[in-house]
């Protein structure tokens, strides 16, 4: 039996034919699949998802873990339990990856052995155009000061270990953000180097919503208050105080356009921010 190179982590809940689309992804790598595992830890209730990971027996190596706990993290943080590959990381149940995907994870992690963790981009090929950001087309460092902007779960590779998701934070939760960046801030506060690579490509399909969901807004925007009340750093106040500035003056310019529904968005974006640091209460 080969060596397990790669873990891949998906925490699923209300999705069927799009797991099905990343697994068929999986067959297209360039890479040996024989070396990757797939956990997948379900959630579901009323979705059976057993049939689709019967079609995939004797093609992909998948763990199922029925879950009856809800929430992204906690259920990451059972993935990472079951995880028995070099490389982990975190495919959305919405995402794909492309042929060379994993080739160039695999490639980057060998060109920079002292490198822990790599960040790479979602983009789409087809239309050669960035998703849900805008991702730098270079290489460099990931610090403490520029992590945020440059962080999305999908994107996370790294190598094993013994850190795990903060389980207060993350979709399923009140505090509904952030998950990701803690965890990468979590490894870059026990010294480990993390690098953004532009060669590590993930789809994800575009996040943007015909209708407002002040909720998700809200959520959000507690997640993230969350987070920088969890570690009351410097560089995270600093990170803070940008964030609320920007959705003031955001706020101002809707007023002025007497947009009200994105001055309601903004507001929201704000108050929740500042709650979210109440509400986090560390174990």
């Amino acid at each position: 039996m080969k060596k397990i190179i790669f873990s891949l982590i998906m925490a699923t809940y209300g999705r069927k034919n799009e797991i099905s689309e990343f697994l068929d992804s999986l067959l297209l790598q360039e890479y040996d699949i024989s070396m990757i595992e797939i956990i997948i830890v379900d959630q579901n209730d009323n979705i059976d998802l057993s049939e689709i990971v019967a079609n995939y027996s004797g093609k992909l190596n998948i763990k199922h873990i029925i879950s009856d706990k809800k929430g992204l993290s906690i259920n990451r943080n059972i993935g990472l339990e079951y995880a028995t590959g070099e490389y982990i990381a975190f495919p959305d149940d919405d995402c794909i990856y492309y042929p060379d995907t994993l080739n160039n994870v695999i490639k980057a992690f060998i060109e920079n052995p002292n490198v822990h963790l790599f960040l790479g981009r979602i983009y789409d090929k087809e239309r050669n155009k960035n998703i849900i950001r805008n991702w730098k087309g270079f290489n460099f460092p990931i610090n403490k000061y520029n992590f945020f902007l440059n962080c999305s779960s999908i994107t996370i590779f790294h190598r094993k270990n013994k850190i795990r998701f903060d389980e207060m934070l993350g979709a399923g939760k009140k505090l509904g953000s952030c998950e990701d960046v803690d965890y990468v801030y979590n490894i870059l506060n026990n010294k480990l180097k993390v690098e953004y690579n532009p060669n590590i490509i993930v789809w994800h399909p575009s996040s943007e919503e015909q209708v407002v969901n002040y909720n998700k807004i809200y959520s959000y925007g507690l997640g993230f208050g969350g987070f920088v009340a969890k570690y009351k750093s410097f560089s995270l106040w600093v990170l803070f105080i940008k964030v609320i500035g920007y959705h003031s003056i955001k706020l101002i310019f809707s007023l002025l356009r007497f947009d009200f529904s994105d001055v309601k968005k903004s507001w929201i974006s704000i108050k929740s921010r500042m709650l979210g640091i109440r509400l986090y209460e560390p174990k």
